[in-house]
């Protein structure tokens, strides 16, 4: 199978490239140069980087044109940020996805892959656990170009028979993440740790997030581009953590005790938000197998590791 994956020398889109070549399948990466630190994890001949954007869509279209299934994994933005220039949200992720999706309906059929945002199209929920039915009400930039992707894969899925899966992820975790403050509240509260340093939290502490281990999100995504089902999916535990919480776990299996700076609550954060996971589970035959603070372990032991690793180089 050729598959082509946009975003993959980042986070989720290396463990996916990394899995993909363990099954022979033959790649196409499509990565920005900020992420290149990924792309020296996997050295396949199976494997083609290309530094691009998708915006790009002249050297694009070749691979599009080639790939048996895309996974589109790339976000410009990130929602604590993406208010600051709503216009380049647009510009670079809906405007760029649009344009991908005007070359594939001129295509043989295609099986796209798209991640969604169940953390923010949702806005504040009206129950929990959050199922694909609940109304959508994103409360950022980040979440409503995530809905507007969401709309125009419909719109062409109806029109076009350009077929779609799309998947609403809720907070992945694991090792390769772990740019502080940026985005991942346990990567960031981990390197903190490791690093000796404060964190900062906006609020008490007690907003509720659905954390799940990169490897459980991996294994679903090699799942979906094997079948053949469409559709809207909930990506998560399903289970709700504080961030209270992670710290906590993240000072019991570190052994330490980190100190935290607390400042006034942002008035975009949502207070809680749990994912309902049924429906991907039953379609897929799937369900998460990594607890919370198994892969906390794991994700530790990982930062240690390249610690030491890198302290060596040093």
């Amino acid at each position: 199978m050729r598959v082509l994956v946009l975003g993959g020398n980042g986070f989720i889109g290396s463990h996916l490239v990394d899995a993909l070549v363990a099954r022979g399948d033959e790649i196409d990466v499509v990565g920005r140069a900020t992420n290149l630190y990924n792309v020296f994890l996997t050295q396949s001949q199976k494997v083609q980087y290309h530094q691009t954007n998708i915006s790009n869509i002249q050297f694009l279209t070749p691979l599009l044109e080639r790939a048996d299934v895309i996974f589109h994994l790339v976000s410009t933005t990130i929602p604590a940020t993406s208010n600051q220039n709503p216009v380049a949200d647009i510009q670079d992720n809906l405007v760029a996805t649009v344009q991908i999706l005007e070359v594939l309906r001129h295509l043989p059929k295609k099986r796209l892959i798209y991640i969604s945002s169940g953390g923010t199209v949702y806005g504040t929920p009206q129950h929990i656990p959050v199922s694909e039915s609940h109304p959508l009400d994103p409360k950022n930039s980040y979440g409503i170009v995530k809905v507007a992707i969401e709309k125009y894969l419909h719109m062409y899925a109806d029109l076009y028979d350009v077929s779609s899966v799309v998947l609403r992820l809720a907070n992945p975790y694991g090792p390769r993440q772990m740019k502080i403050g940026v985005q991942g509240f346990i990567a960031t509260v981990l390197m903190s740790e490791l690093q000796n340093k404060p964190i900062t939290i906006w609020g008490d502490g007690k907003v509720i997030r659905d954390y799940i281990y990169i490897d459980d999100v991996v294994c679903l995504l090699q799942r979906v581009a094997e079948r053949s089902e469409i559709g809207t999916f909930n990506v998560g535990s399903g289970e709700g953590y504080s961030l209270l919480n992670i710290l906590e776990t993240a000072n019991e299996i570190t052994q330490k005790d980190i100190q935290v700076n607390y400042l006034p609550s942002r008035n975009f954060d949502i207070p809680e938000i749990v994912l309902d996971i049924h429906h991907v589970c039953k379609t897929f035959d799937w369900q998460p197998e990594i607890s919370l603070t198994t892969g906390m372990t794991m994700h530790w032991q990982w930062l240690q590791h390249l610690n030491h690793v890198m302290g060596n180089r040093s």
